[in-house]
């Protein structure tokens, strides 16, 4: 499978040149600029921030039953 067939974005510039127009110009596909601008990506967190947010959310969802 690839990304015409999948319907997908591909970081390859080669292989998105090769995609038909309808494909390249989905904005649901490749959003424009402006929506890139306001998006955020996913970073990888070391392992003592995820343990962190799991107690967090432990404690949270704890305080939350108690009531």
């Amino acid at each position: 499978m690839n990304a015409n067939q999948l319907r997908v974005a591909t970081p390859n510039a080669a292989a998105r040149a090769l995609l038909p127009d309808a494909i390249r110009q989905d904005p649901s596909i490749y959003p424009p600029d402006e929506v890139l601008a306001r998006s955020h990506v996913y970073e990888p967190r070391p392992l003592h921030a995820t343990q962190t947010r799991r107690r967090i959310i432990s404690a949270l969802i704890n305080a939350h039953d108690a009531r």
